[in-house]
């Protein structure tokens, strides 16, 4: 641990990485950052929302929400680990009303603004907001975050952009698109996870020349770009029920 500690500063001080990467990361994702809609979970009752998502998504995304479905890992790219992120609600809405492009997750307009209301909150009930163990940092916060810093910018940044949010000079050649960090914050697990083996069915690599003590510093750096910290401040009843109307418009024009 001390040789990590040691090292992680030492990156820091040095003003760069390992310098060994030939190519850059890309990452499954999606498109645009949203305002957040906060924290629509907290008013609504998850077991309606349960059923919403046994019924429409636990096929491809699994009872537990983390991918692991029958289909789920043979889909290209495999269905979305719910269970590793977190999410601003408005990036959640966005996404099951529109779809993500390049992968198999559909436009889902048969549902009514309130099935999208209560699935949104079922999905934001189980994501992972736990911070990392002091015992398993290898190096103090501000040492994490500067390291991290410097491996982002050297090998992130062309895709998933400066400030995170998926726009990188060369992310429109990709699709699906680079994820947006701005609207979705892994869990150090699901980071170390991807960054390690990369996502099949898309531009994301695997990374097996980094060290877990950059694995760790990238991913403590991308956590911070996420800018919808705040989730349990009440969302004004005109919004929420202008989304609903809005869902309901779509949800009437399938049928």
């Amino acid at each position: 641990m001390a040789v990590l500690k040691a090292w992680l500063l030492a990156l820091v001080i040095s003003g760069g990485c390992c310098g060994i990467f030939l190519s850059p990361p890309y990452a499954q994702g999606a498109d645009k950052h949203h305002p957040s809609l906060t924290s629509v979970h907290a008013e609504s009752d998850s077991a309606p929302g349960q059923r919403v998502f046994m019924d429409e998504c636990a096929s491809c995304h699994g009872q537990n929400a983390d991918g692991r479905s029958p289909m789920g890992p043979s889909m290209n790219p495999p269905a979305f680990d719910l269970t590793g992120f977190e999410f601003s609600e408005t990036f959640l809405w966005r996404v099951i009303r529109e779809g993500v492009p390049g992968t198999e997750m559909p436009a889902w307009r048969s549902l009514s603004g309130e099935e999208v209301r209560e699935v949104v909150g079922y999905i934001s009930s189980l994501e992972d907001s736990s911070s990392l163990p002091a015992d398993k940092q290898l190096a103090d916060p501000e040492v994490l975050q500067e390291a991290g810093r410097r491996v982002y910018a050297m090998h992130c940044v062309r895709c998933h952009g400066v400030n995170g949010d998926g726009q990188g000079p060369e992310a429109a050649q990709y699709v699906p698109r680079p994820c947006d960090f701005t609207v979705m914050r892994p869990s150090y697990e699901a980071g170390r996870r991807v960054i390690r083996n990369g996502v099949t069915g898309s531009a994301m690599p695997g990374w097996p020349l980094l060290t877990e003590a950059e694995i760790q510093a990238v991913t403590h750096y991308i956590r911070s770009l996420y800018r919808w910290p705040e989730r349990h401040t009440e969302l004004s009843h005109n919004k929420q029920q202008s989304l609903v109307h809005h869902s309901n418009e779509l949800a009437a024009n399938q049928r």
